[in-house]
């Protein structure tokens, strides 16, 4: 599975398992988005009026029958161009960066966005960074691949997330050398890797 249909895959398991939680209002953390932008009152009305619309549209187009997994990850990828496409008109260009940058990263999975910041932090060589990308490559892929098994099921999805972590972090102790590990699993915490689907 390539990298790229990987993350796809990865946003649409993330977008389906979130829409069915009563915890979070949307696919993605909005909210967090929306801290980082300094909207006004008018800016928040319409861009939570975007986000609801699109949100309803790709839920839709997820729980569609008849279509293929790739022709339902083709109408995301043009939903969620769309969606950008109104932001961008609502929001200043300094917002808007803002924006694309934070919303970019809940596409791809907060999570593994923050796993790629703990590897820039570890002082990995060349030989353990391969190591690393191919232990959380296998680790996603299996997430990803079972979920059937979790989908609509919050405490399920972190329950299964930790047992299939049990053998990254196994990986990893043979990678890392023990000051690596130390710093591995203090940020590990401290990013809160696998205690949200964001």
């Amino acid at each position: 599975m390539s990298l790229k249909k990987l993350t796809y895959l990865l946003a649409a398991c993330f977008l389906m398992f979130s829409c069915s939680s009563k915890k979070h209002k949307g696919p993605f953390n909005y909210e967090l988005i929306k801290s980082k932008l300094d909207l006004t009152v008018s800016e928040t009305e319409q861009f939570d009026e975007i986000i609801g619309e699109y949100t309803k549209k790709l839920v839709t187009n997820f729980q569609t029958s008849g279509k293929t997994k790739s022709e339902k990850m083709a109408h995301a990828k043009e939903l969620s161009s769309q969606q950008d496409s109104l932001i961008k008109l609502l929001l200043s260009k300094e917002k808007y960066s803002i924006y694309k940058t934070e919303i970019d990263i809940e596409r791809k999975g907060r999570d593994r966005h923050n796993m790629d910041l703990i590897k820039g932090q570890l002082g990995l060589d060349s030989l353990q960074t391969k190591k690393f990308e191919a232990a959380n490559k296998a680790f996603y892929t299996t997430l990803v691949e079972n979920h059937d098994y979790y989908h609509g099921k919050p405490d399920v999805y972190l329950q299964y997330y930790k047992e299939i972590d049990v053998n990254r972090q196994n990986l990893f102790e043979k990678i890392l050398n023990k000051e690596q590990l130390e710093t591995y699993n203090k940020l590990k915490s401290e990013y809160k890797i696998g205690q949200s689907e964001h």
